[in-house]
């Protein structure tokens, strides 16, 4: 990896990916990122990262402006700000939460500054598990889905800016306070819980390996505590973790 500069080349390809897009789809970005995104998982390699200036390049990159816009999203009306919105949940926050795994407060200012960087997509990672009404009905603003990527995210955001908010007490001046209200997000994620038929309903798989999932039964295990698919178990297990984190917090 060193002789072949492997990870410069794959962060060059993130940089340069808004203008390698195809049809307004800037893929690259996405295949870059997950390619750094398995390699920060060896805490050497995620220190070398550091070094690397990765968590800049994900901010100051020219991609970034596109991820920054509102209408990011998994159900957005074209190709490009539904890549952006992988590239998010699929590579930028994992990555933050390996890089905080691997180097702890060292990194936490660094991480802290991207998520804040990111406002619009951390306001809509809440606002998308917004609870229907009584009618089980939605505003025309809100997302009528919810799919196992958008939990994926706040599980990891929930890790994340728990470990955040802990080391924060300790060491206020270097770490900035990130904005996430995690208060009404638990409220929700509640409210989801104990809601499965709906859940069941808005539940979207999104790729061929989670219709699997979708078309799969539960096992008798997840049957006894209400899912009917394997999807659905996996979706609320990770719901499950997340109420725990918020409301317990971290040990």
């Amino acid at each position: 990896m060193a002789a072949h500069d492997a990870i410069q080349a794959a962060i060059s390809l993130y940089s340069w990916a808004d203008k390698l897009a195809e049809k307004g789809d800037p893929i690259y970005g996405e295949l870059a990122l997950l390619f750094l995104l398995e390699l920060s998982t060896l805490p050497l390699v995620a220190e070398q990262l550091a070094c690397d200036g990765l968590l800049d390049h994900i901010a100051s990159a020219s991609l970034a402006t596109y991820i920054r816009r509102p209408n990011v999203s998994p159900f957005a009306d074209s190709v490009g700000p539904q890549r952006c919105y992988n590239i998010w949940a699929k590579g930028i926050v994992p990555i933050l939460l390996n890089m905080m795994s691997a180097l702890g407060a060292t990194i936490a200012p660094e991480v802290a500054y991207v998520l804040n960087q990111f406002p619009n997509l951390m306001q809509s990672s809440i606002d998308r598990f917004e609870a229907p009404d009584d009618n089980q009905r939605r505003r025309p603003r809100d997302p009528a889905f919810i799919t196992p990527l958008s939990v994926s995210e706040i599980h990891s955001l929930a890790l994340i800016t728990q470990v955040l908010g802990a080391l924060r007490t300790k060491n206020v001046r270097d770490i900035p306070a990130v904005e996430w209200d995690s208060a009404t997000l638990l409220e929700n994620v509640d409210w989801w819980i104990d809601h499965r038929k709906v859940l069941r309903e808005r539940l979207v798989a999104l790729g061929p390996r989670e219709a699997e999932w979708k078309s799969m039964p539960a096992s008798d295990a997840d049957k006894k505590k209400g899912s009917e698919s394997r999807l659905e178990a996996k979706v609320i297990d990770q719901l499950e973790f997340v109420r725990t984190v918020l409301d317990e917090g971290l040990e």
